[in-house]
């Protein structure tokens, strides 16, 4: 789960930087903004990730 989480964060983040060169009026959505968004749901994910296997566990 966990690195899926990243995966698709780090590959989205790459696409992001893509578009920020392909079209530079968007620049500081994609390089700043959204990878910021992104960036901080992977470590919220990964933060709460032992809580959910302990649960799942029983």
């Amino acid at each position: 789960m966990l690195t899926l989480v990243w995966g698709i964060t780090f590959l989205t983040t790459a696409v992001l930087g893509w578009i920020a060169v392909v079209a530079p009026s968007t620049s500081d959505w994609t390089n700043r903004v959204l990878p910021g968004v992104f960036i901080a749901g992977a470590f919220t994910c990964t933060a709460r990730y032992p809580e959910r296997v302990r649960a799942r566990a029983g």
